[in-house]
């Protein structure tokens, strides 16, 4: 292998956003690494100028559908330190429960089916053998059980309108939470697979050490 060299990648995939890669290699070292992540202007800062503050949660969780509900979040509790409102919590735990499912659904998405065709040494998802096949039902399983967690806690898995400022204005059912809980227990295994799979990758960034599962 050359022990000079660059790699200049202007549109990385299999990530979510826009970003670009250069790298600048001499005498077989790195010299450089720059990892570029642009975003374009969505100008929300302007949009919510004006607006009552009630509002804006829901306004800012149009940024992105899919961490819809970390900036709803992440807004109503600004407004709520503003306004020095304590939320309960019962509050707190809900919207824990809410993040948690939204982290399930994308962790879900990206792992099974951004990263795992690299260690499988393949292009994408759509190049799996037979073998590889049930990975993609795994993933559309995980992912199915992270937004009911989070439709049943926020009212939609995108755009939750039951999380409030300071608040939610509706209480999960029981039944419908028994059948959630079932559900992420179903896929538990799957996720425990995974985390295997990617504790033995081959292409490791860290010392190898005795399997802790």
């Amino acid at each position: 292998m050359h022990e000079d060299f660059e790699i200049s990648i202007e549109g990385l995939s299999k990530i979510e956003g826009h970003a670009s890669l250069d790298l600048k290699v001499r005498k077989g070292k790195v010299q450089t690494v720059k990892l570029k992540i642009s975003e374009n202007k969505r100008f929300y800062a302007h949009a919510i100028r004006g607006k009552q503050f009630q509002t804006v949660p829901q306004l800012v969780s149009r940024i992105c559908g899919t961490c819809s509900i970390a900036h709803l979040t992440c807004c109503a509790e600004a407004i709520e330190k503003a306004l020095e409102i304590k939320p309960s919590e019962q509050t707190i735990l809900l919207r824990k429960l809410m993040m948690n499912g939204m982290m399930i659904r994308d962790h879900a998405m990206h792992l099974y089916l951004f990263c795992l065709p690299d260690v499988f040494g393949k292009d994408s998802v759509l190049d799996f053998d037979e073998m590889q096949h049930e990975f993609i039902h795994h993933a559309f399983e995980v992912k199915k059980a992270g937004n009911d967690l989070s439709k049943l806690i926020g009212g939609r898995a995108i755009h939750p309108p039951y999380a409030q400022i300071g608040q939610f204005s509706h209480i999960p059912d029981k039944n419908e939470t028994k059948q959630v809980i079932e559900e992420l227990k179903k896929v538990r295994s799957h996720i425990f697979e995974l985390v295997r799979i990617f504790y033995d990758c081959p292409f490791s960034f860290r010392k190898k050490q005795d399997s802790l599962l």
